[in-house]
């Protein structure tokens, strides 16, 4: 089981801002920035200021030799770290967020699947939409991704049931209705259920 703590996301330039804490007591994940005015928001909110000056060593995760003191840099990360790691075990994700949230931080729960269709964002973009299925009822679809100001995307209907377009693509191929007879009645092709 991972070990409860503060970790590194660096593994493209993309992440390089970006740390994840895991409580592993409630196995539960919140991912934060700690680019400049993040990383102050964030001492602010769990009350310790004084590591807002080591933004650029906290920054400095997987480049530490490039820093002009890497054992000072490395120093300040594992104080920084065992603060943090110190602070976050004393909440769950469930009472950090708010508190997270409200400060302004950039922070994200990271959901598991069976609470991403509850998480207030999801919701907001429509990331996950109610579709009524011919067959099933009502069944969710992911929305989608992207949102765009003048023309917005929209879902439109669900992908065809089994067999539904068959007559029409072998009616496309050449064959007539009366081979497409044939096929169906000799159990070779199947249309779908009316």
């Amino acid at each position: 089981m991972p070990r409860s703590g503060i970790h590194n996301t660096r593994k493209s330039p993309a992440a390089a801002d970006c740390r994840w804490f895991l409580n592993a007591r409630t196995a539960k994940h919140i991912i934060f920035a700690v680019a400049g005015e993040y990383w102050e928001k964030l001492c602010r909110a769990v009350g310790l200021e004084k590591f807002i000056s080591y933004v650029q060593d906290i920054q400095a995760f997987g480049l530490e030799d490039y820093m002009p003191d890497p054992v000072e840099t490395r120093r300040k990360q594992r104080e920084a770290v065992t603060a943090l790691t110190s602070i976050f075990l004393g909440k769950t994700r469930a009472e950090w967020m708010p508190i997270l949230m409200k400060a302004d931080t950039c922070v994200t729960p990271v959901n598991e699947i069976d609470e991403l269709f509850d998480d207030p964002q999801i919701i907001a973009r429509k990331m996950v939409l109610d579709i009524d299925h011919p067959t099933l009822g009502k069944v969710k679809q992911v929305g989608i991704p992207f949102k765009m100001s003048e023309t917005q995307p929209e879902f439109r209907h669900l992908g065809p049931l089994t067999g539904e377009n068959t007559e029409d693509i072998l009616l496309e191929l050449g064959y007539t209705k009366a081979n497409i007879k044939k096929m169906k009645d000799a159990g070779q092709i199947n249309f779908a259920r009316e």
